[in-house]
């Protein structure tokens, strides 16, 4: 059984290092709406990208080609975690079948002490 363990591990390091550029955040399209002659009109699109750093939210505005780029980049991060996620279950149930754990022990009975 552990053998199939270390076949599945293997298999997702090879999916692993199938994947292309990677980044954290999120790209999006905005539009907006402007007057023009006092009737709506719908700018757009305009490309952003956000991102944590630092504990603050950063904004960055993308031309279409880095757009797409982000876009395909952050799916690939997205799919990274779903594969790392994987992989420390298998491993986890690796360790447990491969190994012997520790004998549970009986928790004693608390005494409390009264002032």
């Amino acid at each position: 059984m552990p053998e199939d363990l270390q076949t599945q591990y293997q298999q997702l390091q090879k999916r692993i290092a199938q994947i292309g550029w990677i980044a954290r955040g999120t790209a999006y399209p905005r539009h907006y709406m402007i007057k023009v002659d006092g009737k709506p009109k719908c700018c757009g699109p305009y490309y952003c990208l956000t991102w944590k750093e630092a504990g603050k939210t950063r904004t960055k505005a993308l031309s279409t080609e880095q757009y797409k780029l982000f876009s395909k980049a952050i799916a690939n991060q997205r799919k990274l975690d779903r594969l790392l996620s994987k992989m420390r279950g298998v491993f986890a149930r690796f360790i447990r079948q491969a190994t012997q754990g520790v004998a549970k022990r009986n928790r004693a009975k608390s005494t409390k002490i009264l002032p």
